[in-house]
């Protein structure tokens, strides 16, 4: 069974995301803060890292950076919320090496999707993040 973990300070959305994907099959833990979802990755290795941007602390960009620089291969679905270009922090995510971006709210159906679609990218090899798909020939 593939691991999802899910970061998002928000508890009620953290809960939804986490209950849509354990339906869908997923074994699935959540935490709230970037901090605390470093603290599982040492001790584990999900599958897909789902996490806001905007918490805390430790931002979700600064999580995804960290992440990468394990080099463990994690696939990376970043989730943001607003509609505010100067709070747009969805193409920085591409940027720091998340491979899917989502923007709140989104159909639960998508996150669905987006995981199913990242974990065939994974079986099929290497995962690329988009800003690194769209540099390639």
């Amino acid at each position: 069974m593939q691991e999802i973990l899910v970061v998002d300070d928000d508890g009620t959305y953290r809960t939804i995301v986490m209950r849509v994907l354990t339906r869908a099959g997923f074994s699935v833990s959540g935490v709230r803060t970037g901090e605390e979802a470093l603290a599982v990755l040492d001790q584990s290795t999900p599958s897909i890292v789902v996490t806001d941007i905007l918490m805390p602390d430790m931002d979700g960009l600064e999580l995804i950076r960290a992440i990468r620089r394990t080099g463990r291969g994690i696939g990376i679905i970043a989730i943001s919320g607003g509609s505010d270009p100067m709070f747009d922090f969805l193409p920085a995510a591409s940027i720091f090496g998340a491979d899917l971006a989502l923007r709140k709210p989104f159909e639960l159906a998508s996150m669905v999707v987006a995981v199913n679609q990242l974990l065939l990218a994974r079986q099929a090899g290497p995962v690329q993040s988009r800003n690194q798909a769209a540099g390639s020939n």
